[in-house]
C-alpha cells in the first residue's frame, strides 16, 4: 500500500468520526430542552447538505478514484 493511501485511510477515518460526532450533537438540539423555528432547522440542514455537496464535488473533480 502506498504512503499516500495509508495517510488517506488514517486521516479520513479520524475526520469522518469527528464529523459524525459533530453532526450527532447537532441532532441533540431537537430535544425539548431547546426551542427552534422550522425555518432555522431547514437552514441548518441546508447548510450541512451544501457542505457535503461541496466535498463530494471536490472528490469528483479530481477523478482520482482507485478501484
Amino acid at each position: 500500500m502506498s504512503e499516500k493511501r495509508e495517510k488517506f485511510l488514517s486521516m479520513s477515518g479520524k475526520r469522518k468520526e469527528k464529523a459524525l460526532k459533530a453532526i450527532s450533537t447537532i441532532g441533540n438540539l431537537s430535544t425539548p430542552a431547546y426551542e427552534w423555528e422550522k425555518a432555522e432547522v431547514e437552514q441548518l440542514l441546508a447548510d450541512l447538505q451544501a457542505e457535503l455537496d461541496a466535498v463530494r464535488g471536490r472528490f469528483e473533480r479530481t477523478r482520482r478514484w482507485k478501484a
